[in-house]
C-alpha cells in the first residue's frame, strides 16, 4: 500500500519511571512528543492458530524524520490507535535524516 499523500499526526509516548504501590514496574506512558509527522503504511496482516483460538495481529511501517532518543520501549499513538515499535529501528541509509519503525499495534 502507497504512503500517504500528507503527513498523519502521532503522539511518541515514553514509559513512565517508578513503581506501582505494590514496588512493580509501572506500565504508564506520558507524551514524550506531540504531534509529530509521520507517514503510516499498513505492510501487512497476518493470522496465526495458537491454543485453538484465532489471533489476529496488525503490522505496519511509519516513516518520520529523524529524532533521536526513539527507542524500541516507546509507543506511537496515531488517529487514536496505539502502535508499539519492533526493534531493530531502521535510521534509512544511517543518515540520520528519516527513520523507519516496523509497529505493531497495542491492544
Amino acid at each position: 500500500m502507497p504512503l500517504a499523500a500528507y503527513p498523519l499526526r502521532a503522539d511518541i509516548l515514553k514509559i513512565k519511571s517508578g513503581t506501582n504501590a505494590d514496588g512493580n514496574p509501572q506500565e504508564e506512558y506520558e507524551t514524550h512528543l506531540s504531534g509529530v509527522p509521520v507517514w503510516f503504511e499498513t505492510a501487512r496482516g497476518r493470522e496465526f492458530w495458537e491454543a485453538k483460538g484465532l489471533h489476529a495481529e496488525t503490522v505496519g511501517r511509519i516513516r518520520l524524520r529523524y529524532i533521536k532518543g526513539i527507542t524500541a520501549d516507546m509507543r506511537l499513538a496515531l488517529n487514536g490507535r496505539t502502535f508499539g515499535i519492533i526493534p531493530p529501528i531502521n535510521n534509512a541509509y544511517e543518515r540520520n535524516r528519516e527513520l523507519i519503525l516496523t509497529v505493531k499495534e497495542v491492544i
